[in-house]
């Protein structure tokens, strides 16, 4: 089993379902550790991100905002992941995602990269 940060306290691996290529996502108590997939897409959207690490069995409602402004309604994947559709969206480069589990009333910020679509 992996360690981070030097624990080998296993209550902080959490197994990740096979939704990607990761294996494990590690909780320490005070941090929030997420991972976004893919982190680098295009400008027209119309594909799904996901965010794992963060969700507990009591999520209700998914939000993602993207840039401050452009809101979506997301998913809920299992205990351990949530899912946005990403927009159109005109900037290259980062992005700001903020993700909610809560309906809105709370997010987790974080970036994605967006680049040309190759034509």
């Amino acid at each position: 089993m992996p360690s981070f940060d030097g624990s080998n306290d296993q209550n902080h691996v959490i197994p990740y379902d096979n939704l990607s290529n990761i294996q494990f996502v590690f909780h320490l108590a005070g941090k929030s550790t997420i991972s976004i997939s893919p982190s680098i897409g295009n400008t027209f959207g119309g594909y799904a991100v996901t965010i794992a690490g963060f969700c507990n069995p009591k999520t209700v409602s998914v939000k993602c905002r993207f840039n401050g402004k452009q809101n979506v309604d997301g998913r809920k994947l299992n205990a351990y992941a949530v899912s946005c559709m990403v927009p159109r969206i005109g900037t290259i480069g980062k992005v700001q995602l903020e993700v909610s589990i809560d309906g809105g009333n709370r997010y987790i910020k974080s970036t994605i990269t967006l680049g040309k679509a190759a034509t």
